[in-house]
């Protein structure tokens, strides 16, 4: 759990902005917004929820929950940083 006990109140202050870490209903959410940035970059995008969420849970010491920091706007997620390591995602 690389972002367990990240203290949120040391993040900058952004107007508009709340941080906070992920909720396990926001799912759907995180992928919209993966697929909103995918195709901004020209890439298409074709990844489900279900894989999104099988691939994070398949990781080993990952927790969403604490492992996840969320760029709140309105109460909904309008951006997300998984604290994930190079070696966790490919197996080295």
């Amino acid at each position: 759990m690389v972002a367990a006990g990240m203290d949120l109140n040391a993040l900058p202050e952004i107007d508009g902005v709340a941080w906070r870490m992920f909720r396990n209903d926001e799912y759907d959410a995180l992928v919209a917004l993966l697929h909103a940035d995918l195709d901004e970059g020209g890439h298409e995008a074709q990844m489900s929820v279900k894989d999104f969420r099988r691939g994070l849970e398949s990781l080993d010491d990952f927790e969403p929950e604490t492992d996840i920091l969320v760029a709140d706007t309105n109460g909904a997620a309008a951006g997300y940083v998984a604290a994930v390591t190079w070696a966790e995602l490919t197996g080295d």
